[in-house]
């Protein structure tokens, strides 16, 4: 999902077409706050160690390796500045559960899981990131206006949106992503 919400158009300024880089934050921030010492590649291979990204003088701190106390913390994180923070920081919490308020949650974050939702379909559904996004966004919010607040709800306004229909090949995935999405509101941001 951070991948998803680093790659739209607002973090342009900040990565300018540099996707690799983008990556490597996300996956530096992902390393900040897990459990382990080693760097997560893709598929859940492990790397080096994580501490091998945070090596200067500028860095005196080790990786956290557990959540975050405040979203300040992310400055600590090894290629993220102020630009990025500043952009990043209304569309996160270090209060969340994994789950996002798709009713609640900032555009930027409801278009990241609608774009992961709709990649991880068979075939991927590639939404133009402008008209068919903001579609499918605007429908989200009439069907958590009409009472579809909880994960069902809410991607049966996305598969209605696109017009897709439910199949038992779609099934599993949506059942991942339901667990993904909640309709309880946090005290903080």
């Amino acid at each position: 999902l951070l991948t998803a919400l680093l790659l739209q158009p607002t973090f342009e300024p900040v990565f300018k077409g540099e996707k690799d880089r983008m990556a490597k934050v996300a996956q530096r921030l992902a390393d900040w706050v897990d459990r382990n010492d080693r760097v997560n590649e893709a598929s859940g291979i492990e790397g080096g160690l994580e501490q091998n990204e945070y090596v200067g003088p500028e860095y005196t701190y080790r990786v956290k390796n557990g959540k975050m106390a405040s979203s300040m913390e992310m400055l600590l994180v090894s290629g993220v500045g102020d630009d990025l923070y500043n952009l990043a920081q209304p569309n996160l919490t270090v209060f969340g559960n994994k789950q996002v308020n798709g009713c609640s949650a900032p555009d930027p974050v409801l278009r990241a899981f609608i774009t992961q939702y709709t990649l991880s379909l068979n075939p991927p559904v590639e939404l133009n990131q402008t008209e068919d996004m903001d579609k499918v966004l605007q429908d989200v919010r009439d069907g958590c206006v009409a009472g579809n607040t909880n994960g069902k709800g809410i991607l049966l306004s996305i598969r209605n949106s696109l017009g897709l229909a439910q199949s038992p090949d779609t099934l599993a995935i949506q059942k991942s992503f339901e667990s993904l999405l909640t309709n309880q509101g946090r005290f903080y941001s």
